[in-house]
């Protein structure tokens, strides 16, 4: 009986130690919940405070912009650019930037008329106007034919009529060719000569690669590997079409480089890897490519009246190179081909089916066709593209990644 009441007892004061707790843990939430609302309000406070005062700045500035507009009316220059610095002071907008650069060409401050241009361009490169403007200062002041060309070139795209005139006067002849003096011809000389020696190298790189009827006369159908298949003309020219679209740039970090890797950002059941739409597949260098396996899972689709339908059986992911088919870090190793899969990162089913209905109807397989479209294709390579996106680009030595992918 005793011990009955020492039980009960110590449940007693179990139950108003936790039943204390209890309340002072409400206690501390709701000070918190108090504290939150009152936080709150102090930040809505100071946002509504900052924002108050940059509408105050906003509208002074448009004031001084207009008063600048008013002597501008007169030619009094100096005023017209101390009144944009007011402006840019107290709101630094494109458009005051571009105003003032404009204004301090026509005292010829071609530097600081430069400078602001630059902000200018950069804050709203759809307007025509400040790549105009800086064309002239560069053309007639800098004697920088080259940067005027150029500027002058994107002034015309953005629709300026003024811009398309003055390379017609500058820089076209009658019939339209660029005139240049004897040692700008040479410089455009050689550059024509280093870029079609590039193409014909490409050319001749990928039109020896075998095509897909060589690799059906020389292996079985069950013995096609999708690493075989990535070695084909086929993938070759569709990677280096899809390279050029992408201007040979990773699309994740950035890095320039003719021996990026092209992505594939899904798959097609009973499709052949070039014959997925450009639209699933993006430039990446190899590092990017072996993260984007490692972090993503690469579904493989069938093509279901139209639709895209995720297929049951998805392909098992190399747990070594995660489906790149690329070690990086073992780069010195048979060029960073993963030695689990040996960069077959693709189930053979996926592809067998079609393989074998090619394989049936060779007759129908017309690659005199596709050949010729990869000659069009690089002969539609132009000198401008080129030079913005080859030859002023690549400093890297030649990779020694002989790579498919």
């Amino acid at each position: 009986m005793v011990m009955n009441g020492i039980i009960l007892v110590l449940i007693i004061h179990i139950f108003l130690a936790v039943s204390e707790g209890i309340v002072f843990m409400f206690i501390i939430l709701f000070a918190l919940f108090l504290f939150s609302i009152r936080h709150k309000k102090v930040l809505n406070t100071v946002r509504n405070d900052d924002w108050k005062k940059i509408k105050k700045n906003m509208d002074k500035a448009l004031k001084e912009y207009k008063k600048s507009e008013k002597y501008a009316k007169s030619n009094e220059y100096e005023k017209v650019i101390y009144h944009l610095t007011s402006a840019i002071n107290l709101f630094p907008s494109g458009k005051y930037y571009g105003s003032r650069g404009i204004y301090k060409n026509c005292i010829n401050d071609n530097n600081g008329a430069i400078e602001d241009l630059n902000k200018a361009i950069k804050a709203i490169p759809y307007e025509p106007l400040y790549w105009y403007v800086r064309a002239k200062i560069y053309y007639n002041k800098l004697n920088n034919k080259k940067f005027a060309f150029r500027d002058w070139k994107k002034a015309e795209q953005l629709g300026s009529v003024g811009a398309a005139n003055a390379l017609k006067k500058y820089f076209y002849d009658s019939e339209g060719n660029l005139l240049l003096d004897s040692q700008e011809k040479n410089n455009m000389n050689n550059v024509i000569q280093l870029k079609n020696n590039w193409i014909e190298s490409k050319r001749k790189e990928i039109q020896d690669s075998p095509n897909l009827l060589d690799l059906l006369e020389e292996t079985q159908i069950n013995n096609v590997s999708y690493s075989k298949l990535l070695e084909c003309f086929e993938w070759q020219y569709k990677r280096f079409k899809i390279l050029v679209r992408d201007k040979f740039r990773c699309s994740d970090c950035g890095e320039y480089s003719e021996y990026n890797h092209v992505h594939h950002t899904y798959y097609l059941k009973n499709f052949l890897p070039w014959e997925i739409d450009d639209s699933a597949l993006v430039s990446i260098c190899k590092r990017c490519h072996s993260k984007r396996h490692e972090k993503e899972n690469i579904h493989i689709y069938k093509n279901v009246n139209g639709r895209l339908i995720i297929t049951k059986n998805q392909n098992s992911v190399c747990p070594r190179c995660y489906g790149s088919g690329y070690l990086p870090q073992f780069k010195h190793v048979e060029n960073g081909i993963c030695f689990l899969c040996f960069g077959d990162v693709i189930n053979k089913t996926v592809f067998s089916e079609r393989l074998s209905e090619l394989s049936r109807y060779k007759e129908t397989y017309n690659i005199k066709l596709l050949q010729d479209a990869f000659i069009d294709f690089t002969n539609s390579i132009s000198i401008s593209y080129y030079f913005d996106n080859i030859l002023e680009k690549f400093h890297a030595e030649a990779s020694d990644d002989d790579l498919p992918f």
